[in-house]
């Protein structure tokens, strides 16, 4: 009988035990349970906002970035292996939910899922600026209508062609610039641990310590250029990081830096852009892999994290210029088949500088993930070996045809030259380049000037409603325009060398290009307009890129009805002493452009085009530079003024 008491005793202590973990679990249940913490945390949670947190705590799963589907699959047995193959099962729904969570444009096509609405690409930051009218602007035209017994270019004079907007809302505004910041000692630091560092060793490779490379007098910006990106909808800016251990002048390695900017312009950090063109494969094996390791590097192979330096091939043998990539600019292509930016940049391949392109959110190749880049060849023309222009092509697109497929990027034009107007087609696919038109033989004293043309912007298109306005019929078809800023480069007397931005418009009509219009040069009020150094050091005001162009019509239309009016704004990016990138915003650019047209005609007749065309333009440039000559001893003469006065005092 003494039995019994012995073996109860342990089951009594084990009855008592289990009541005090449950009572000590039901008390951290009530304390942690997820509504009350929800209520301590906030009385102002939507009932939705606390579902979705108890969800979290109970299903952790679902707010995993990436859910693949993970349900019973037939498995294959692999004999090689001894083992059994699973299938891969990929939900479009669950990877385009996983890319929406990162801002990032879903697989299928359609809207984002984080862009409700499209946002226009002007903001108070643009259009409720102060605006300073360009009063007093040389300009000259090639279409003045005139007998066929006139000779264009040896009868009439520049004060002949001269044109002057014939009301104040077709003179060109402009507003203080708007400065594009950016972290220098954050690029060099990306530099120096990418895979960059071996250029930069490649330049300098005295330098073993990396005291030069880690001195940030060494660092230059320069060169920017933008597009608005309709899907993104934002501004993409691209622009030129050096590295120039002996001054800004002698860069020793240069890189394409890109950001992003909203319709405010403030830099937008952190935000990453999908590669097009990638397969459901591609995007979710990255996509778990991110999942299970967090490391931001595996989205690199599906995505371009901003701002950061463009990746691309660099050879990295020391030549006698500058390695990288420089001057880039940024286009939209529009095409019939696929959208997306370009960037097209100069670099030095071999012994030679060429002109390449890159398409920045096409997928990066190889360990280092290095963007293809395409260069562009010349082939046929005694105009390459008489004008050597190995660099600051002018590219542009067809507003028309583009020719761009499932298999092909399409082609593109550049303005080789402008004085003499020589136009080449290219391959976006293979580089190859094709003459399309050369104005040598009417050029007869290109290159004789002190003043030349060269770079600058691309030629932007006007849109097709306004070219429609001018015509109904099937001229629209037969004619193009686009606008840009080419630059003056102008070696004038003590000043040293004087960069200034012009206003052009270039025409096409039944496959012929000409120059429309051009101004003399353009200051914007900037600070470099004002100052020419007797010591040499160069004046130098650049329009690097047209980030957006936005055109509205007003209904109303100058006193003999011909001509509309618009409301237009442009951002131009220009940089100043090489040194600074801004954004100044234009107004009327497309009412002074139009504005050619209530003087004289839009359409030649086939005797023009076969041979009156070329001397029209060739007379247009040969004014301008020589306006822009007057320009450069009118800044000398201020100068000297100047230097007489503080002699004097």
């Amino acid at each position: 009988m003494l039995i019994v008491p012995a073996i109860l005793k342990p089951t009594r202590f084990r009855k008592i035990h289990r009541y005090v973990l449950l009572l000590a679990v039901l008390t951290t249940v009530y304390v942690l349970w997820p509504v009350q913490q929800i209520e301590r945390l906030s009385d102002n949670l939507s009932v939705k906002q606390k579902n979705d947190y108890i969800d979290s705590i109970l299903n952790p799963d679902s707010e995993a970035l990436y859910n693949p589907d993970s349900g019973p699959l037939k498995a294959e047995f692999n004999p090689d292996a001894d083992s059994l193959d699973f299938p891969t099962v990929i939900n479009r729904a669950n990877l385009n939910k996983a890319l929406n969570k990162m801002n990032m444009k879903p697989l299928e096509d359609g809207q984002q899922e984080i862009m409700a609405e499209k946002i226009s690409v002007l903001s108070d930051v643009v259009t409720k600026r102060d605006f300073t009218p360009l009063e007093s602007l040389d300009a000259f035209v090639g279409n003045l209508d005139t007998d066929k017994a006139t000779d264009y270019y040896s009868d009439l004079t520049c004060d002949a062609i001269a044109y002057k907007p014939a009301s104040k809302e077709r003179i060109i505004e402009y507003t203080e610039p708007i400065p594009l910041e950016d972290d220098m000692v954050e690029i060099r630091r990306w530099l120096l641990n990418s895979h960059y560092a071996e250029v930069l060793k490649a330049v300098h490779p005295a330098d073993d310590e990396g005291m030069l490379v880690s001195d940030m007098s060494h660092w230059y910006k320069k060169s920017g250029s933008s597009v608005w990106l309709p899907d993104e909808q934002l501004h993409l800016v691209a622009s030129t990081v050096l590295y120039a251990p002996h001054g800004k002048a002698e860069p020793l390695a240069s890189f394409i830096r890109l950001q992003l900017f909203d319709t405010e312009w403030k830099e937008v950090k952190g935000r990453r852009v999908r590669y097009s063109e990638l397969s459901e494969s591609e995007v979710d094996d990255v996509l778990r892999e991110y999942s299970r390791s967090k490391e931001d590097r595996h989205l690199d192979r599906i995505s371009f994290r901003f701002p950061s330096i463009l990746s691309i091939p660099i050879d990295v043998k020391p030549g006698k210029g500058t390695l990288g990539p420089e001057s880039p600019r940024v286009l939209y292509k529009d095409g019939e088949y696929h959208s997306e930016p370009v960037i097209i940049f100069n670099m030095l391949s071999g012994d030679k500088t060429n002109m390449f392109s890159v398409f920045p959110f096409r997928p990066p190749q190889g360990p280092n993930l290095l963007h293809p880049v395409v260069k562009f060849k010349n082939f046929g023309s005694n105009t390459l070996k008489t004008l050597k222009s190995d660099k600051n092509w002018i590219p542009f697109f067809d507003g028309l045809k583009i020719g761009d497929s499932k298999t092909s990027k399409g082609s593109m034009y550049f303005a080789y030259t402008l004085y003499p107007l020589v136009i080449f087609k290219c391959s976006l696919d293979t580089g190859k380049c094709s003459k399309v038109q050369d104005n040598m033989g009417f050029s007869k004293h290109a290159g004789e000037s002190l003043a030349n043309l060269r770079g600058g912007t691309s030629f932007a298109p006007v849109p097709r409603q306004i070219i429609q306005t001018l015509n109904d019929g099937d001229y629209q078809k037969r004619l193009q325009m686009w606008v840009g800023f080419p630059k003056f480069l102008i070696k004038a007397g003590r000043c040293g060398d004087i960069q200034r931005p012009t206003l052009t418009l270039l025409i096409k009509e039944d496959g012929v290009f000409r120059l429309e219009l051009m101004t003399g040069p353009l200051e914007f009020g900037l600070a470099p307009a004002r100052e020419c150094s007797p010591s040499g050091e160069p004046s130098i005001i650049s329009a690097h890129g047209i980030s957006f162009w936005d055109v509205a019509a007003t209904g109303v239309q100058e006193s003999d009805g011909t001509i509309p009016y618009y409301n237009d704004y442009m951002g131009l990016i220009v940089g100043e002493s090489d040194a600074k990138i801004e954004l100044v915003v234009l107004k009327n650019v497309l009412n002074y452009a139009m504005g050619v047209y209530s003087h004289g005609k839009y359409m030649f007749g086939e005797y023009d085009l076969e041979g009156g065309v070329a001397p029209r333009t060739e007379k247009v440039c040969e004014c301008v530079l020589a306006s822009s000559m007057t320009y450069a001893f009118s800044l000398e003469d201020k100068s000297s003024r100047v230097l007489d006065k503080s002699i004097e005092n």
